[in-house]
């Protein structure tokens, strides 16, 4: 009797489904093909994120100084040894904050930070000295640890921590 019941009840279930089916099926059958669909089902969301234009705060609009001391700290900042995601982090990243800075194709060495680093520092150099600027606002580039210690993470909160693993830091006493 159980059986005979449920029987019923799915049959009587699955009949109006099928009716309420073939009835929306005749109501469109009249209609074009676009006016039967449901539209807010098919909005897209935009795939990309606005980008605005990256600045720096107090930067000058002759030299940028503040623009290529940004771009050397990020150089600072990168891996020693990258992997190919980082590379391309970093290629996107620099392509987006600092395609400004420079007026034809440029092509960032991204194998090490101190590649990395000493292109940016050439760059800059090379920047300021068409724009005419002074020696004192010129880097030195031939001196990479004086660019880290600038540029690069402070690292003098961890020496306390980790001070006593022998060759983690340099020893200046």
């Amino acid at each position: 009797m159980k059986a005979e019941a449920k029987s019923a009840m799915f049959e009587r279930d699955f009949m109006l489904a099928f009716n309420k089916y073939m009835n929306q099926k005749k109501e469109q059958a009249t209609k074009p093909y676009a006016e039967g669909r449901d539209w807010q089902q098919y909005r897209l969301q935009p795939s990309y994120k606005e980008v605005h234009p990256f600045t720096v705060e107090g930067d000058d609009s002759k030299y940028h100084n503040a623009k290529w001391n940004s771009l050397l700290k990020d150089s600072a900042f990168y891996y020693d040894v990258p992997s190919i995601e980082d590379e391309r982090e970093m290629r996107f990243k620099l392509q987006l904050r600092y395609d400004d800075l420079f007026e034809s194709a440029w092509r960032p060495p991204l194998q090490s930070r101190r590649d990395l680093v000493q292109w940016a520092c050439e760059e800059k150099n090379k920047y300021l000295e068409a724009k005419g600027a002074s020696e004192k606002l010129m880097e030195d580039c031939s001196n990479y640890s004086q660019l880290l210690r600038k540029f690069g993470p402070d690292y003098s909160s961890l020496k306390a921590k980790l001070g006593y693993v022998k060759g983690l830091f340099e020893d200046t006493d």
